[in-house]
This record gives C-alpha cells, sequence and structure tokens, in this order.
C-alpha cells in the first residue's frame, strides 16, 4: 500500500515570455514538498496533463516548464506517493 503523502505545490507562477498573444508559451515554475514535513523532493516527475511535455524537479525540488497555455493540469508523480493532480 502507498503511503498517503500528498504533494504540496508552492509558489507556483506563471511568467509570461515576449509578447501576449495566442502562440507565447509560457514559464511555469515551482516547488514540490512532501505533506506535512514541508521536505523538498527532488525528482518528482512533473507532466502537463494530456501531453508529454514533463520535466523533473531538482534537488531543491524546483522545476522550470514551458506550456502553451496558463490552463491545464499538472501531474506530479514520485515512487512510493500518491499521484497528485494540480489545476494551473
Amino acid at each position: 500500500m502507498k503511503p498517503k503523502i500528498l504533494f504540496c505545490l508552492v509558489a507556483l507562477f506563471c511568467l509570461i515570455n515576449g509578447q501576449a498573444n495566442a502562440q507565447s508559451d509560457v514559464q511555469i515554475k515551482g516547488t514540490v514538498l512532501a505533506g506535512s514535513s514541508l521536505t523538498p523532493l527532488e525528482g518528482v516527475v512533473v507532466t502537463l496533463k494530456g501531453t508529454s511535455n514533463q520535466v523533473l524537479t531538482d534537488s531543491s525540488g524546483t522545476f522550470r516548464m514551458e506550456i502553451p497555455t496558463t490552463n491545464g493540469t499538472l501531474v506530479l508523480t514520485y515512487i512510493g506517493l500518491q499521484t497528485k493532480e494540480v489545476a494551473i
């Protein structure tokens, strides 16, 4: 049985690169922390749901990702922990 530790996504910021038009990508960044301990999690797979766009968190639990829109859902996956979906 997998532990029921939930991911906590902190400091999700949307930064618009270049001009604000329909073809501009948006850069998002955030930090993934473990449940109530708030320990940064390294190696979490962060995926934009419905795409193959994914990145890994670094040693401080942070990630950056280019996405085509400010709408969507991030899927956070880590071995041994429950998968978490976070709306952008």
